[in-house]
């Protein structure tokens, strides 16, 4: 098949962008492929997303040819079609994904792609079978000014009047069991929004730190980050806020972090970055690392462009002899003593990323 794709001018910092063309509701995605360079600042919104299952697939038609997609992507599509964003960078179609050149490249400038953009829609996906877009709705009416008691009974009232009739206060001591914490409706739903599968990939931390400005969506509920992240504050105060829910916030308090020392030009370390986020997947292993450089202190420096030539052992060789010459020792390298058998043909002084286990 012809492919959809034109060699980008690396010099003139070309990106590619979709050009979502107008249609009804459920009917097939539309659009056209351009490139065009940051440099001329062109008006655009990054989408950060997960890509799901990649076996799992739908045809979307770009520039009058059929490309397969992912779901979750093609749902993301719909959802900016209906709001009318027409003009967006998404990785999977924006990137030649088969070219292991280009993908080094534009993987090592993703970071100027999301703090180039007018807006980042980061998308939890689809409303499903649970009630994680009740639990971002839940969010905005904190935001919006209500208390988190008033939030709870004005979100479950419209429900059923019984599911309320027990919360008359919201606020007391933060780190209820999770007894407490389930009993409480709101809650339960804001627990099955933290966690959806979106705020495990690892790549989302730069996409969120590098953006200007950022809208959460699930379904048709969209919440602003700043909104999302004041409400989330007040939650923790409550008594409905569990350690369970504590846990299951653990990847967004990282994220909102990282991204407040971006904004205040403070960004730690590669090495530091890469052992704060161990938690947090990649389906590559090499992105353990290439998804943390353009938000790290030293990340561009020690690796100026990712390789995806390379494997993972082969990269981590490189990154330690990189971070040796900057320093003049090992003694910033992420070294797991514990886990040393599990690469055995490493040399002693590799650091061991494998052994930060995804969840």
């Amino acid at each position: 098949m012809e492919s959809i794709y034109t060699a980008l001018d690396v010099g003139s910092y070309e990106i590619r962008l979709l050009t979502i063309l107008p249609g009804d509701d459920n009917t097939t995605i539309c659009c056209t492929l351009q490139n065009q360079s940051l440099l001329s600042k062109p008006k655009y919104t990054a989408l950060s997303y997960c890509w799901g299952d990649a076996n799992v697939t739908v045809p979307i038609i770009v520039d009058g040819k059929n490309i397969e997609v992912t779901v979750n992507l093609r749902d993301a599509l719909l959802q900016l079609r209906i709001i009318g964003v027409k003009q967006i960078w998404a990785d999977a179609v924006c990137i030649n994904q088969k070219d292991a050149q280009e993908k080094s490249l534009q993987v090592g400038r993703m970071d100027q792609v999301y703090s180039n953009a007018a807006q980042t829609y980061t998308w939890l996906g689809k409303e499903g079978s649970d009630r994680a877009a009740a639990g971002l709705m839940f969010l905005g009416r904190i935001s919006s000014n209500e208390t988190v008691t008033d939030s709870i009974q004005h979100t479950h009232n419209i429900d059923s009047p019984a599911r309320s009739d027990h919360m008359s206060e919201g606020m007391g001591n933060a780190g209820a069991d999770h007894n407490e914490s389930s009993a409480c409706p709101s809650f339960r739903d804001l627990e099955d929004l933290l966690r959806r599968d979106y705020w495990g990939r690892r790549w989302i931390i730069q996409e969120v730190a590098a953006a200007q400005q950022v809208e959460v969506a699930c379904g048709t509920v969209t919440i602003d980050l700043k909104d999302l992240i004041s409400a989330i504050k007040l939650c923790k105060r409550s008594k409905y806020w569990s350690l369970d829910m504590a846990s299951y916030c653990t990847n967004l308090d990282q994220i909102i972090q990282i991204r407040g020392e971006q904004r205040l030009e403070q960004q730690e370390t590669l090495c530091k970055n890469i052992v704060k986020t161990q938690h947090f997947s990649s389906k590559d292993d090499r992105d353990k690392v290439f998804a943390l450089i353009g938000i790290s202190s030293d990340g561009k420096k020690l690796i100026q462009t990712p390789n995806y030539f390379q494997n993972f052992e082969s990269m981590l060789r490189e990154l330690a002899i990189a971070v040796f010459r900057a320093n003049g020792n090992f003694n910033t390298m992420v070294l797991d003593r514990h886990h040393r058998d599990a690469s055995p043909n490493q040399p002693s002084w590799v650091p061991h990323l494998l052994a930060l286990e995804d969840p």
